[in-house]
């Protein structure tokens, strides 16, 4: 087990979201099923970080429904790439829903969002929509 500083640990006992997530950065190294449990722990109390890498583990894993749950709460906490990586997963689901939310996030100025789109539009084939939402993120 990693040297663990004393103060860290009266932090994660105190439930101090970042604490709790770097402790689980910690024991990424050593020990990945308890390093989740405490990356959980830190996401349930809003950390950022914890909050949009359980999302993003979730959504690699298919587990649409529990990505989801975690990009909203990264919403919440004021996170846009959730917003948009919430709008990539509702594509998969109701593709023009999605492509309203990625426009209306890009009208907003999210370059992650315009870049989305421009994605999307390369991978289905479509030139005209890939240059003009390519052109979106570079010019904002």
């Amino acid at each position: 087990m990693p040297d663990i500083p004393e103060e860290l640990l009266r932090r994660v006992e105190a439930n101090e979201p970042a604490a709790l997530w770097e402790y689980s950065r910690i024991l990424e190294e050593t020990d990945i099923d308890e390093a989740y449990k405490y990356a959980v722990l830190a996401a349930q109390l809003f950390h950022p970080q914890a909050i949009m890498l359980l999302g993003d583990r979730c959504a690699k894993d298919n587990d649409s429904e529990e990505a989801e749950r975690y990009y909203r709460m990264g919403v919440k906490a004021g996170l846009v790439d959730c917003s948009v990586k919430l709008a990539k997963l509702h594509l998969l689901s109701n593709e023009p829903q999605g492509l309203i939310e990625l426009e209306e996030l890009t009208e907003m100025g999210v370059k992650s969002a315009a870049a989305a789109l421009a994605e999307y539009y390369k991978a289905r084939g479509n030139e005209k929509q890939y240059e003009y939402w390519s052109s979106r993120v570079s010019n904002e």
